[in-house]
């Protein structure tokens, strides 16, 4: 029973308040840095095009592209997960892509008014030491196309309790663990 290798940082030029965590997203891997958010369960990076606007995160990795990764997947209209995110996160009417089929998703964090609003997709993710401690094939996570955020991160990692927060996607995949602790 080996633990979970998560590399915690802090970086105030970043984030003052924050632990950042370094990952990996997409094949080739794009790195950055995100926020251990213990209060989202719901994890999203930036990614481009930002149709209306990022944030500078320039010390934080390069905003993640999805067209240049060969293993990323978009959640479709018609998945389980599309309608379980909006309930959770309590969105009005089923927000869906439909020239796509990808559902969206708009969700409020650190306050009311930050935000991230984008669309859900799955890709490789990998976290530990230098990102070689576990890999994640089919890591569920907000392609941000619109975030209103005053610090620089690149996004952050929802650790909080619903089905596709942090925790509950990989725990399956590291020994079906249903509770962790980290001392910060």
């Amino acid at each position: 029973d080996a633990d979970l290798p998560i590399d915690l940082i802090r970086n105030e030029s970043i984030n003052n308040f924050a632990f950042l965590m370094p990952v990996q997203l997409g094949t080739p891997p794009v790195w950055n840095l995100v926020a251990v958010d213990t209060g989202a369960s719901l994890s999203f990076v930036q990614c481009e095009p930002c149709t209306l606007r990022c944030h500078d995160q320039s010390n934080a990795g390069e905003i993640f592209d999805p067209s240049k990764s060969s293993s990323l997947t978009r959640v479709r209209c018609s998945e389980k997960f599309c309608d379980l995110i909006h309930r959770a996160l309590r969105l009005q009417t089923k927000a869906c892509l439909e020239e796509e089929n990808n559902c969206l998703y708009t969700m409020t964090f650190g306050g009311s008014s930050t935000y991230s609003t984008g669309k859900l997709v799955r890709d490789r993710l990998a976290i530990g030491q230098y990102a070689k401690g576990y890999s994640f094939p089919c890591f569920l996570f907000g392609c941000s196309l619109d975030t209103e955020y005053h610090q620089y991160e690149a996004g952050i990692l929802g650790f909080a309790d619903e089905a596709f927060s942090f925790f509950e996607q990989v725990a399956p995949l590291v020994g079906g663990y249903k509770a962790f602790s980290y001392c910060f």
